[in-house]
């Protein structure tokens, strides 16, 4: 045999049994996190600083979570994130802090920690500030509303109370009411009561749709433009809403969770301006290039598609493949539109208001950088797009029938036109 070879293989074989028994012993394995914070706080406040401070981030490998992570981590803030994945979940936010100021708790083997009441009061040991991201809006075959939007937040509320902690910040939605149109808003409502329960001065923050490299809301409606025939405008795009770029949020979140002054209080971050769903989707269309293919639609015609697909995405007995699960396509997501979901854009309150109160000044998405990210959707790359400006669709053009002859390159058609349209 191969010596080399032998000891490789009985190293891997070591390795994985490792792995198994770490897999097989996941509640006992985790030692707890805590960490003395008297004493230690140095440096200007900065990301190799040390606050002295240990936060603990549900939902942090989430769209909003990783900016919420790098507001909190930048101060210095010892960063504890709860997770039922590998390590590459988070890896990408381990540079969000200095060495050892971001670490992961869970793995593989801990799909349900948010359930497991031993797990999580390992991971909220030490706590000082608990903020809770994870929610949910539409209901999977995992987790339903009353249990992602209400349990879940309360039981964070009472562990994080009973480990010592300080501040906890519980993260809502815009239209959060009691008597608010669809199951969703009416959970994130009872969410707020049941964390408050627990947590008296717990602070809450209503959050509008959120706009950003990784959302749901400008790429759903630039995906829809470049794939389909047509993008369906609910309630003829009526609908009025005031978007809020993701970091604006983050930003207003970790102030939240610093400051004294808002245990307690409800707060509402939204955006400067005020859009239709029209509007917003102008806006996208704009931004990618493309042909304007929206179309205004009833909302009963969108509500009966919805519920016939309900109907038979919840009787097969296996988990419906992806787009059948599209969340705004659902009956829940659509009857938020028919009502006010969203606050009077004409009440003067609500321009951002709660946002200036705790120093941040909302910027307006339809400008700079907010929709940077929509450049990737534009037909042959970033400075093109099939209703580019004229100096573009030269080069498209050009670079089309071009390349279509003998001995030319790509690279060279760029070079020549650019020069010949300055």
């Amino acid at each position: 045999q191969n010596p080399p070879m032998a000891r490789f293989r009985g190293g891997m074989a070591s390795t994985l049994g490792m792995v198994r028994a770490f897999s097989s012993s996941a509640s006992s394995s985790f030692s707890s996190l805590a960490v003395v914070t008297e004493g230690v706080a140095k440096g200007g406040g900065f990301r190799s600083s040390v606050s002295g401070v240990q936060a603990v981030i549900f939902g942090s490998t989430g769209f909003l979570g990783r900016y919420v992570v790098n507001a909190v981590a930048r101060g210095g803030t010892r960063v504890i994130l709860p997770n039922r994945a590998d390590d590459q979940e988070f890896m990408h936010m381990k540079l969000m802090g200095d060495l050892g100021q971001i670490v992961g708790f869970g793995n593989n083997s801990t799909p349900h920690i948010l359930r497991d009441e031993a797990l999580l009061g390992k991971a909220l040991e030490g706590a000082d500030v608990v903020i809770n991201l994870a929610a949910r809006e539409y209901e999977t075959p995992n987790y339903k509303f009353g249990e992602i939007n209400v349990d879940i937040p309360k039981r964070l509320a009472r562990l994080a109370k009973a480990a010592g902690a300080t501040k906890f910040v519980q993260t809502s939605c815009v239209g959060a009411a009691s008597d608010a149109p669809n199951a969703y808003l009416r959970s994130k409502f009872d969410g707020e009561d049941a964390v408050r329960s627990e947590f008296d001065d717990a602070s809450i923050v209503r959050l509008a749709t959120l706009v950003g490299a990784e959302d749901r809301s400008t790429r759903d409606v630039a995906s829809w433009v470049l794939k389909s025939p047509f993008t369906p405008l609910w309630d003829g795009g009526d609908t009025r809403f005031r978007p809020l770029h993701v970091a604006d949020a983050a930003a207003g979140i970790n102030i939240v969770a610093k400051s004294d002054d808002h245990a307690g209080k409800t707060l509402t971050f939204v955006g400067p301006k005020v859009f239709t769903k029209k509007e917003f989707a102008d806006m996208v269309v704009k931004e990618v290039r493309e042909p304007d293919n929206t179309l205004p639609l009833p909302l009963t015609l969108g509500l009966a598609m919805a519920k016939a697909k309900e109907v038979v995405t919840n009787r097969l007995p296996f988990q419906p493949p992806a787009w059948a699960l599209d969340p705004n396509m659902t009956s829940d997501a659509l009857l938020a539109l028919s009502d006010g979901c969203h606050y009077d854009p004409t009440d003067a309150e609500l321009a951002g208001a709660d946002l200036k109160s705790v120093g941040i000044e909302p910027r307006d998405i339809s400008k700079g950088l907010s929709l940077e990210h929509l450049r990737a959707y534009r037909y042959e790359g970033i400075d093109f797009g099939s209703t580019a400006t004229d100096a573009g669709a030269s080069v498209s053009l050009y670079k089309r029938h071009a390349t279509q002859a003998d001995g030319w390159q790509e690279m060279d058609v760029d070079a020549k036109v650019r020069k010949d349209i300055r």
